[in-house]
């Protein structure tokens, strides 16, 4: 290998670097603009167009009521409320911020997944805020799990007893109990939470990593 070879090798590196970091950056920009188009016209379905929402929710009901591993739960005491004519604004908006939880954490995984990739575009590869980067990106995937548990809890739960008495509807006993072993955890959870712990601590790494060489940088 020659002399500018050799020199030229970093260089190619780094742009190779530069152009997968545009990638994923590009990437991530369109997942995030995804997000926020679906997250946008549901709102503005459950605003301009309410009796359309007010069918969606309608049928959800009907599925969940004719789904026989639903009946556990009426079982457990849920009183099977009738559909109501139209849902009121509080029943639309608790189901439009549940089904979206996932959606806003998945922004702001996408979020810190883009500064990580931009970070590398500026040549931010083995330092301690790429790792910090990372390391978000891996707490948002294992919180998707448990944060979906509760978005479908939220979901259901409202959508069973909007033709409730409020003190019904705020209550907590067997039927909700029932409810959350309906939901249940599935595979794909329980990988997602070891993904995301595994992303963490390769993080955690890279971030211990970076300090070791910026002591010995320093001794130097």
């Amino acid at each position: 290998m020659t002399m500018e070879e050799t020199m030229s090798a970093p260089a190619e590196a780094t742009s190779r670097i530069r152009s997968l970091a545009r990638v994923g950056d590009i990437m991530t920009l369109f997942g995030m603009a995804l997000i926020v188009w679906y997250s946008a016209e549901a709102a503005y379905t459950m605003i301009f167009a309410p009796a359309e929402y007010d069918r969606m929710l309608a049928f959800a009901y009907s599925v969940l009521s004719a789904d026989p591993g639903f009946a556990a739960i009426f079982e457990a005491g849920q009183q099977k409320y009738p559909t109501p004519e139209s849902y009121s604004l509080l029943a639309r908006v608790l189901v439009l911020l549940s089904s979206n939880l996932i959606n806003f954490l998945a922004l702001y995984a996408l979020y810190w997944a883009r500064e990580l990739f931009r970070g590398y575009g500026r040549g931010e590869i083995f330092t301690e805020a790429s790792a910090m980067r990372l390391g978000r990106v891996g707490w948002m995937i294992t919180l998707l799990a448990p944060v979906g548990f509760v978005a479908d809890f939220g979901v259901l739960k409202t959508i069973v007893v909007a033709a409730a008495p409020v003190a019904d509807a705020v209550s907590f006993g067997a039927a909700n109990l029932a409810i959350l072993v309906y939901i249940g955890v599935g595979e794909l959870d329980a990988f997602a939470i070891v993904i995301g712990l595994l992303i963490v601590l390769v993080g955690r790494i890279l971030s211990e990593a970076s300090k070791i060489s910026d002591e010995n940088r320093s001794f130097i």
